[in-house]
């Protein structure tokens, strides 16, 4: 599996001008696919055939918040803060 060049990858992610469109797309993988906010950058990725790191640009604070709390409820982080179980 080849990966795309870096010119490659900046024209198509042209495509993708601010992160708000960037994260309309991933919202409209998740919806499709059913999934979370990671999984669905995880297949655009795939499916464009592009590095993890070649769309760090287009991940704004609002997507930022939603991978983040994804991440959380999967267990991927740890709570530096302790939570009383509600």
């Amino acid at each position: 599996m080849s990966t795309a060049t870096e010119v490659e990858v900046e024209e198509t992610l042209e495509l993708f001008i601010t992160q708000m469109e960037f994260l309309s797309k991933i919202e409209d993988i998740k919806i499709e696919l059913g999934c979370n906010y990671i999984d669905a950058v995880v297949q655009f990725c795939k499916e464009s055939n592009y590095d993890i790191l070649d769309v760090v640009p287009y991940v704004g604070d609002a997507l930022k918040t939603k991978l983040y709390h994804d991440a959380y409820d999967l267990h991927l982080l740890v709570d530096v803060s302790p939570r009383l179980p509600i």
